[in-house]
């Protein structure tokens, strides 16, 4: 059975191209889209998730509560932050969190790919 990937971002358009682009990139996966940390926290309390990709807006969100809480849940639940702000500046806040990986909000659908690859094996 394939991999599921939960995406969470606020920006519906944003989210529904980042759906078809990394649909159209993935293969066996199942990709679930939230529009918040609380609807995505009712998704997984319902569908077993491997990876959560997920927009971090500000460095103090709900998203960061979110994933403290999913993590808690499953340590091993592999967690990608998207961010608009130098990653640097966000580096602690999501480390502590829970983040495996972060990538700016300026990235291409094959690098987001490429550091699934990890993750999806």
């Amino acid at each position: 059975m394939g991999k599921c990937i939960l995406l969470v971002d606020g920006n519906k358009y944003f989210l529904e191209a980042f759906r078809m682009g990394l649909s159209a990139h993935t293969r066996n996966c199942t990709i679930l889209t939230a529009a918040s940390g609380e609807t995505a926290a009712g998704i997984l309390r319902r569908v077993p998730v491997d990876v959560i990709i997920a927009d971090v807006a500000k460095p103090v969100s709900d998203d960061l509560a979110f994933i403290r809480n999913a993590k808690a849940g499953n340590p091993s639940l592999a967690v990608i932050a998207l961010a608009h702000l130098p990653i640097p500046c966000l580096a602690e806040d999501l480390v502590s969190a829970g983040f495996s990986r972060f990538i700016e909000k300026t990235f291409d659908i094959e690098q987001l790919c490429l550091s699934l690859v990890d993750f999806l094996i």
